[in-house]
């Protein structure tokens, strides 16, 4: 319909209002006609209610008709009587016939009739018998068969059933006539009142036409200047068009050498096809091959014109062979593809029989009238040796960090002994050297002594002591850590769904006092659940927790902040603070074990990040940081996200 939407407003309101009267009168003829079928049907009804009435008035004439003659031979014995009565009689059957016919949709008078027809043969029998009597045994045998009560019932019984059936017809016909001026009426309301709305319409569109002719009388001067203008548009686009076709002309030259490149293109391909690494075999939707390039000859051992013309599966062993029809029957006919746009690795099979390794990359090419299956195949026999290879190397691998993990076990444990040893040996010496001194001070032979021996018992030696024991203290931290690290790769996990949100409230409460102490503010934005070990990762959050509270910035108040989310089907969870930061030459080696960015006295192990990243490591997790210095630090950790319930 776009060609409505193109013409003027008072052409579209023009049409507008003609299609409405062409609809009023659409409808007005409409109504015109079913109230002109409900008119005929009402006196149609009307006219079969008088056949009725007329059928039952003319039994109950014959049946008079028949009672007078047969009176009238009875009273005279004249033969002339009983012709009338004796016509009259036979009637009476066809009659009852067409009143069954008349009223046969109505169940009560039919009712009515099969009363009727018994007394209506009774009466005809009682005529036949009462006309025998009285020329075989007189006048007052007659008269006595006529005067017999049952004779008298049956006749009133029947004048009375014919009495009803009128009645109810004359009734029925009353009510039909007043159906039928009822319809009469509305016929002539529905044609007047639409023929004055279309009257109304048609007046309407004259108003326009008359008012639209007078604006284009004005327009008319306008009209001629713009003739002019479109004259002189029309010499200006003939000059554009002769442009334009030697524009086409050009154009169609630059086509010309655009299908002499094509060409060009097609032999480079075909060129590229027939030097090409990989094996490239084409097929049709039968699976039948249609082409095959030299890798491909060489790779399966045939030349290109033993395969072409045959099922693909000539080149696969069984049971993939038989499988294979199957296969590209169900893509074709439900699209749910197994390998066609995904590539996986398959095996083939030489012409000589032997069956190789190689990967398969199929991909679907839809042509005007077909479709064409290009299959690019890749010997991968070295790989998957060198896969093997690799395999067993990672196995040895594993096998020597599971030695090296019992070395420092045991290198651990072995280690503490000395340590101990020198502990406790340390603080004798301590308390031999406070004997000397409380001995050499009761004596009374202080003064006495060389100033150089003052100095070593009182200054000396106890700074000597002190870096032993802080020496051992760090040794003995290094080892817990060292071993706490080793049971990392031994320690069994337990991989369950973990409520992130509930874990921090537990951590947030553990931590209450130090966070207190800190003057730090700590919030936790709802989390999502992820999986992993409740334990470990437990240690995690802690770990960075307590990290954030040991290298606040004590310029300003320490705030940490806890968020989460779920990112490409994983759960990731940030926690950052607006510390001291990490200096970008140690943010690169903040994980690596014993690395600390204050290696001062009670600073830690450098173990805990060390631990965190193992930890996560484990559990398909991940960790890393960004921090820029004077202003803070946001440790980003990865999880597997817990399946929705």
């Amino acid at each position: 319909m776009a060609w409505i939407s193109q013409k003027p407003a008072f052409e579209k309101r023009l049409l507008a209002a003609l299609c409405l009267a062409l609809a009023f009168l659409g409808c007005s003829g409409f109504f015109s006609f079913w109230n002109t079928r409900q008119l005929i049907d009402a006196s149609r009804l009307v006219s079969h209610t008088h056949d009725v009435i007329a059928a039952q008035e003319e039994l109950l004439e014959n049946l008079t008709v028949s009672e007078t003659g047969l009176f009238g031979f009875i009273l005279t014995g004249e033969a002339t009587f009983p012709q009338p009565s004796l016509a009259a009689t036979n009637r009476l059957a066809a009659l009852i016939r067409e009143l069954r016919t008349l009223t046969r949709d109505d169940p009560g008078q039919q009712q009515r009739l099969d009363a009727i027809e018994p007394l209506v043969a009774r009466r005809l029998a009682l005529i036949e018998q009462t006309i025998q009597v009285r020329q075989t045994q007189g006048l007052e045998a007659a008269v006595t068969l006529i005067r017999n009560r049952d004779a008298r019932a049956a006749r009133d019984n029947l004048r009375r059933n014919i009495a009803e059936m009128t009645r109810e017809e004359r009734e029925l016909f009353t009510e039909r006539e007043r159906l039928s001026a009822r319809r009469a009426g509305r016929t002539i309301l529905f044609d007047l009142g639409f023929g004055w709305l279309s009257v109304l319409l048609l007046a309407t569109v004259f108003f326009f036409l008359l008012r639209e002719n007078a604006r284009r009388r004005r327009s008319e001067p306008q009209l001629l200047k713009a003739r002019d203008e479109l004259e002189e548009r029309i010499v200006e686009r003939t000059a554009q068009l002769a442009r334009a076709t030697e524009a086409v002309q050009s154009e169609v030259a630059g086509h010309k050498r655009s299908e002499a490149a094509l060409r060009d293109s097609e032999a480079r391909l075909r060129a590229i096809l027939e030097t090409a690494v990989e094996g490239i075999i084409t097929i049709n939707d039968c699976g039948i091959v249609e082409s095959m390039n030299p890798a491909a000859e060489k790779l399966f051992g045939y030349r290109a014109d033993e395969v072409i013309g045959k099922n693909v599966s000539l080149l696969m062993p069984s049971p993939y062979r038989e499988s294979h029809d199957g296969y590209l029957s169900s893509y074709l006919r439900t699209g749910e593809a197994k390998i066609i746009g995904i590539g996986r690795e398959v095996v083939g099979q030489r012409k000589d029989g032997a069956v190789f390794q190689m990967d398969l990359s199929v991909s679907e090419v839809r042509l005007a009238d077909r479709r064409t299956f290009a299959g690019f195949v890749r010997d991968i026999t070295t790989r998957k040796q060198a896969e093997q290879r690799l395999a067993e190397l990672a196995q040895n691998l594993a096998e020597k960090n599971k030695e090296l993990e019992t070395i420092v076990y045991v290198a651990s444990h072995d280690l503490r002994s000395p340590l101990v040893n020198i502990q406790g040996f340390s603080r004798e010496l301590a308390r031999a050297c406070e004997r000397v001194r409380a001995v050499l001070h009761d004596a009374g032979t202080q003064p006495a002594l060389d100033p150089e021996v003052k100095a070593i018992l009182a200054d000396e030696v106890p700074e000597a002591l002190e870096y032993i024991r802080a020496g051992v203290a760090r040794m003995d931290g290094l080892l817990s850590g060292f071993l706490r690290f080793s049971r990392l790769g031994r320690a069994a996990l337990k991989i369950e769904r973990l409520d992130l949100n509930e874990m921090l409230a537990g951590i947030a409460r553990a931590m209450e006092f130090q966070i207190q102490q800190a003057g730090a503010t700590l919030r936790i934005e709802p989390l999502p659940d992820c999986l992993g070990d409740a334990t470990q990762i437990n240690q995690v959050f802690s770990n960075l927790l307590d990290n954030a509270l040991k290298y606040r910035d004590p310029q300003r108040p320490l705030q940490i902040r806890i968020s989460g989310c779920v990112e490409n089907g994983r759960a990731r969870y940030a926690v950052r603070d607006n510390g001291i930061g990490i200096a970008p030459e140690h943010q690169g080696k903040v994980f690596e074990i014993f690395h600390r960015l204050n290696p001062g006295p009670g600073d830690g192990e450098g173990l805990g990040l060390t631990i965190a990243q193992r930890i996560l490591e484990r559990q398909d997790g991940k960790i890393w940081l960004e921090s820029e210095p004077g202003k803070g630090s946001a440790f980003f950790l990865s999880l597997p996200r817990a399946a929705t319930l």
